[in-house]
């Protein structure tokens, strides 16, 4: 049984007691109902928001769109649609999508990072308990492939070889390991006493740059030495990486971004606008940076400096950026959603729930984000010509046998004119 307490809805078990509390609403909810499997439960709001939740009381997606409060909301028979009625005077049908969202589950965990192998096959974490971590492979339909020997300390940076065969892990007390794909623990890096904050393979995979919390940059070869420290002028730093060409390592100190060179030459240096950065990441064809900062915003800037974009949705801070491989799309991520945008600046889509990580796969079509909550969201992305195909199968009768539908519109889905 479901019931609603202003913004708050609430499932029982039959004997009375309290199953589950769904919070996720900012306003009163004004209906609740349960799809005819049972599965899913949605919830309408006054807060211009339809939620889909598992029945189990996890947020499943989150549907936006109206102006106004939303009244009613309705499955069809077999649950693979939803109407929402709003006093903005419309009603939308949503498609179910049962298949676009996995969650890999780790339980008693907290998922700290994730990022996919470079052939987008699998997908590696680090979850943390209390004092210990733990390094997962997963497949991508979920299923655990490897697990690595427990670390007594916690795991706050992960990063695949480029050859997909090795995985760099960075923990709090300064070390880094690097690890065969099959688990087998192939070198050491003993670094400061303090946590490592970011790592990133050179693209030919001989180096490993690293970011420290006592304000140290570290180039490792990757047998174990350590090639040299990073000028860096003891500012705090929690995101570094290579350009796509391997020539040039960018670093987020403070609110400030450098470039360097393999040479020490400090080729361009940059300041937000007094906001502390937690991510950094270079386009794939290196000619732009993203970064992810404190204030909620992700810039886009140019290799001179210039800031090109500014994304703006977060309502906390922004802890990762990632460019999808075509360089269109990039994806931001805080505590309560993950946002795509186009290097326009217009916000494309938002998913629910957010985390602290986001990493597309190599071919683009999902991205995956690692929540607190010890899940691993894996989200399927369409590109507009399957959107199209989808919504022409979606409304086909619609089109086809509605009389006050034009030619023009059944054009678009190649839908024949009617005689007249």
């Amino acid at each position: 049984m479901a019931t609603t307490c202003y913004e708050y809805a609430n499932l029982w078990n039959r004997d009375g007691s309290l199953f589950q509390r769904l919070v996720g609403h900012q306003d009163l909810i004004f209906q609740i109902t349960f799809s005819p499997d049972g599965q899913y439960i949605a919830t309408a709001s006054n807060d211009q928001t339809v939620i889909l939740w598992n029945s189990d009381g996890t947020l499943f997606q989150r549907f936006l769109g109206h102006d106004g409060a939303i009244l009613g909301i309705s499955f069809n028979l077999d649950g693979s649609q939803m109407a929402a009625a709003s006093i903005d005077g419309t009603t939308q049908l949503w498609k179910v999508s049962y298949e676009s969202l996995y969650k890999l589950v780790d339980p008693q965990k907290q998922i700290l990072r994730c990022c996919f192998s470079p052939d987008g096959k699998t997908i590696a974490t680090t979850s943390s308990s209390f004092n210990d971590s733990t390094i997962k492979i997963w497949e991508v339909d979920g299923s655990l492939l490897q697990e690595y020997e427990e670390q007594q300390d916690l795991a706050f940076s992960l990063t695949f070889s480029p050859d997909g065969q090795k995985i760099a892990t960075g923990y709090d007390n300064g070390t880094i390991l690097l690890w065969s794909i099959d688990g087998n623990l192939l070198q050491e890096f003993t670094g400061p006493k303090c946590t490592t904050l970011s790592l990133d393979f050179s693209p030919d995979g001989l180096q490993l740059v690293s970011a420290f919390a006592d304000s140290t940059v570290r180039l490792w070869m990757t047998d174990g030495s350590l090639s040299r420290e990073l000028p860096n002028n003891k500012k705090r730093t929690y995101g570094v990486c290579f350009s796509p060409d391997g020539q040039t390592i960018a670093i987020a100190a403070d609110d400030t971004v450098c470039l360097w060179s393999l040479e020490d030459e400090l080729l361009q240096e940059f300041v937000t606008l007094g906001s502390r950065i937690y991510d950094v990441s270079f386009s794939p064809n290196g000619q732009q940076i993203v970064t992810a900062e404190e204030n909620g915003n992700a810039c886009l800037w140019s290799l001179d400096g210039a800031l090109l974009q500014t994304f703006s949705n977060h309502k906390g801070a922004a802890y990762s950026v990632s460019f999808n491989p075509n360089g269109q799309i990039i994806a931001t991520v805080d505590y309560d959603s993950v946002q795509l945008w186009g290097t326009n600046g217009i916000l494309l889509q938002k998913f629910f729930p957010g985390g602290t990580s986001v990493k597309f796969s190599p071919d683009w079509k999902h991205f995956v984000c690692a929540s607190s909550d010890g899940a691993i969201n894996l989200q399927s992305i369409y590109e507009l010509e399957e959107l199209v195909e989808l919504g022409c199968n979606w409304l086909r009768d619609y089109l086809t046998y509605n009389p006050d539908v034009s030619d023009v519109d059944r054009a678009v889905c190649g839908i024949p004119f009617r005689d007249e």
